[in-house]
């Protein structure tokens, strides 16, 4: 028995009607999750975009709002999970690999959220969001408000000359337009000894740029300058690239310096690539120095080994020098760094020494 067209028809629009109704009402909880997370009520929120998701799995929007919950709530790791999810349902949408930016930047993983920011950019995304997320990458501020510090510096040399000694203690603390940093310095020299206060600066300036600006002040300059001031400007360019020029004044009781320098820096994946052309006016001693920085970041930009070496001249005598340098975070909030160096100088005893550094973040 053939059924009258006009059951069909009820039947079909009562299907449409159940649909649209049970998308309104998905509708309606991911504008309420939402709404509960803009005020702070992650629980709230998260319950009730998990039950959109677990109703519509590919409803995107529900996953990018889902991941927003966790990464506003501090759960970086659940928030990757989410966005992952959102660029494999729209992987030609720029959003997805910008949230994810945010949680890789989160997480400490920088080397990843630069690369999901060049896939943001390629797909057209929203250029001022992302200068913002790049501008915290290029200058890798610290995980946590406070950081203090205790370094032991020790320098020997090839003959019988003395050995250096130095002690430097910081307290580093982040704030809106950058950092500030605190040292206090003690340093020995063959028989003399001085100390120094220093006051150094990382500021925020226009798109994609930051600056340093330092001064240090010896008490009583034995060896050390009366006066130590640094200016350095860092632009960022393109796709990971960073150049920067810097001036230095050195005011020692009996003479001055100046010191110029330019930089080209360049991120590749975990690597970090730096070299630095140096000059010193010959009015100043004359002197001039190529130097090359090669750094691999771990898992995150806190876990590092550098590698550092260059050549030049120094009141006309030649001179290189050579390092490396690793830092570990034990625990989320204990590090440790050691280095080693070795200069040698034309006609003068070469020098060799390693540091030894404890960072405690709060």
């Amino acid at each position: 028995m053939r059924r009258p067209i006009h059951f069909i028809a009820a039947a079909v629009l009562a299907v449409l009607f159940a649909s649209s109704a049970r998308t309104e009402d998905l509708d309606s909880r991911l504008a309420q999750g939402r709404k509960h997370a803009w005020s702070g009520d992650f629980r709230k929120a998260e319950e009730e975009i998990l039950y959109v998701t677990r109703q519509n799995s590919k409803y995107a929007d529900a996953w990018s709002a889902l991941g927003d919950v966790y990464l506003w709530s501090g759960r970086p790791e659940k928030a990757l999970e989410s966005y992952a999810i959102v660029i494999g349902l729209m992987p030609k949408d720029s959003a997805g690999y910008v949230s994810r930016a945010k949680a890789f930047r989160d997480l400490r993983k920088f080397s990843q959220a630069r690369t999901d920011l060049a896939r943001a950019r390629q797909l057209g995304g929203n250029q001022e969001e992302i200068y913002k997320i790049l501008r915290d990458l290029d200058r890798i501020p610290s995980s946590e408000p406070w950081e203090s510090s205790f370094m032991v510096d020790y320098q020997s040399f090839s003959s019988e000359r003395e050995e250096w000694l130095a002690y430097t203690a910081a307290l580093k603390r982040e704030h809106p337009l950058g950092s500030t940093r605190l040292e206090a310095s003690q340093a020995k020299r063959f028989s003399m000894r001085d100390k120094s206060l220093a006051l150094d600066n990382y500021l925020n300036l226009w798109k994609r740029a930051y600056a340093n600006v330092r001064y240090q002040g010896a008490f009583e300059a034995n060896f050390l300058p009366k006066h130590d001031s640094l200016v350095e400007i860092f632009q960022g360019a393109g796709t990971g690239w960073e150049i920067s020029g810097s001036y230095r004044f050195l005011d020692f009781p009996a003479d001055r310096a100046d010191q110029y320098a330019v930089f080209l820096a360049r991120y590749v994946s975990r690597y970090y690539i730096r070299a630095k052309s140096s000059y010193v006016p010959d009015n100043a001693g004359g002197g001039h120095s190529q130097q090359l920085f090669f750094r691999v970041y771990g898992n995150s930009v806190d876990n590092l080994i550098e590698f550092s070496g260059g050549f030049g001249k120094e009141n006309a005598r030649a001179h290189s020098f050579y390092g490396v340098k690793i830092q570990k975070f034990v625990f989320q909030r204990l590090g440790v760094a050691l280095s080693a160096n070795y200069e040698d100088v034309e006609r003068t005893p070469s020098r060799r020494g390693f540091t030894a550094q404890i960072l405690y973040r709060w």
